[in-house]
């Protein structure tokens, strides 16, 4: 995180419908301190998948929710540090149960590549640039 020089990482909660932070500080030998954020918006549900990156100088998740097939996206602004806004994307790309992100930047445009459990496929989304 540019804003603040530290390290954190972010664990979905699964079935305890929360979002759990873990600042490491300015380096990553340190022991993380956790901070339960709780069920942000009260959109996450059976959390099972986050990705966490940074783009145009803010810093987002995108969480995928198993028991709603949805996914919710956190803003969190200019810092990790902060606590994030929520927006649900809903069932995009015909989801099932999603429980893996394998996100691609090409040639400016990002894909999202959701594996789905339930129906054992796997769903493809193009969020653009």
């Amino acid at each position: 995180d540019s804003a603040t020089g530290h390290w954190f990482g972010m664990v979905a909660g699964g079935e305890n419908r929360h979002l759990l932070r873990r600042s490491f500080g300015n380096t990553l030998n340190n022991t993380p301190v956790a901070a339960n954020l709780g069920n942000i918006s009260g959109m996450m549900s059976y959390t099972h998948t986050i990705y966490t990156f940074s783009e145009g100088g803010n810093w987002y998740s995108l969480v995928g929710n198993s028991d709603l097939n949805t996914i919710i996206r956190l803003n969190f602004g200019s810092s990790l540090a902060n606590i994030p806004t929520a927006t649900d994307l809903g069932n995009i790309g015909n989801l099932d149960e999603p429980v893996g992100f394998y996100p691609i930047l090409d040639k400016g445009i990002w894909y999202l590549f959701v594996a789905n459990k339930q129906d054992n496929s796997l769903s493809s989304l193009n969020f653009g640039t």
